[in-house]
């Protein structure tokens, strides 16, 4: 890991804050740009409490000058650091390393926060000390864009183990804050799984079955609102996504019965299982029942994936 030291600092220069807001980012300045202008209007700069650190995963375009160029005037301290790795994962792990914060807070590139976000994070940790983790509705910028990787439940939640669903996680990457005590006893985010690895998108699904596995509760807050301005993607994009979730869920049940984990194996019989039989009532040639097998062929290679990288 290569990390460089603060670039720039506006604001307050406190030893500890009360959020550190982690982003990791390659290539895609122009969406930290906009970014950045959304965190300007955050009415939690009005305590001077919070600082971003800004995560380069070997960006070959001009995000350090952009960071270096926000920081300087910034409201809130901005911290830059390089990481060589390839993979969010690694990013997001080496920007928990630098964080001072008592709350870790997580947004993508492209992510627009609303300007209570960080405030109302805040706030459900203290209204609420029995939970972990925290995590919100997220929209999409553009209305027409393809309606995945979104969360738009209006209900407050609290999930554990009994009710945690591997297949729809409670709250997702770009809308997430853990307790930095909590997170420090269950672990960082595992590089092999997540954007940028080899093996599949599951770092959310992962750290987030470690939280309730060790007993914590995560809940969702429909008033923690971020924008996701992902553009307008196309089928190709779509597919391409839903591939990466589906590999890294297969990847994920493989790590967790290698370990032995009865909650894990039991939730991958049920989707097995039900995929199997959704194949079978479909009538095996139909495009239902190719669908299903779609799915069992994605999940069986992110398995494989990951024993092959073991």
């Amino acid at each position: 890991m290569t990390t460089d030291s603060t670039v720039a600092q506006g604001g307050m220069d406190k030893a500890d804050f009360q959020i550190s807001l982690v982003v990791s980012t390659c290539n895609r300045s122009q969406d930290l740009v906009r970014l950045i202008a959304a965190l300007e209007n955050q009415t939690r700069n009005q305590h001077g409490d919070w600082e971003l650190i800004v995560v380069d995963n070997r960006s070959t375009d001009d995000t350090a000058q952009v960071v270096s160029n926000y920081g300087a005037q910034a409201r809130f301290p901005i911290k830059y650091a390089f990481e060589s790795r390839q993979g969010k994962s690694y990013g997001l792990n080496t920007g928990i390393s630098l964080a001072r914060g008592k709350i870790i807070a997580f947004t993508d590139d492209d992510g627009m926060p609303a300007p209570e976000w960080l405030e109302r994070i805040g706030q459900h940790f203290e209204a609420h000390p029995e939970i972990a983790c925290v995590g919100g509705r997220v929209e999409l910028c553009d209305p027409a864009d393809a309606l995945v990787t979104v969360r738009l439940s209006k209900q407050a939640r609290v999930v554990d183990t009994t009710t945690f669903d591997v297949s729809n996680i409670p709250v997702i990457g770009c809308n997430m804050a853990i307790d930095a005590q909590v997170l420090s006893r269950v672990g960082l985010f595992d590089t092999d799984l997540g954007p940028g690895s080899r093996i599949g998108v599951a770092e959310d699904l992962d750290i987030l079955y470690r939280l309730v596995r060790a007993g914590h509760r995560i809940g969702y807050d429909s008033r923690l609102l971020v924008l996701h301005n992902h553009g307008r993607r196309t089928k190709l994009d779509v597919d391409h996504v839903s591939k990466g979730y589906l590999s890294g869920r297969g990847a994920f049940y493989c790590k967790y019965l290698l370990q032995a984990d009865r909650i894990v194996a039991r939730w991958m019989y049920w989707e097995m299982s039900a995929l199997f039989l959704q194949w079978l009532k479909a009538g095996m040639f139909s495009i239902r029942a190719k669908n299903s097998m779609r799915v069992v062929g994605l999940l069986l290679l992110g398995a494989v994936r990951y024993l092959r990288h073991r």
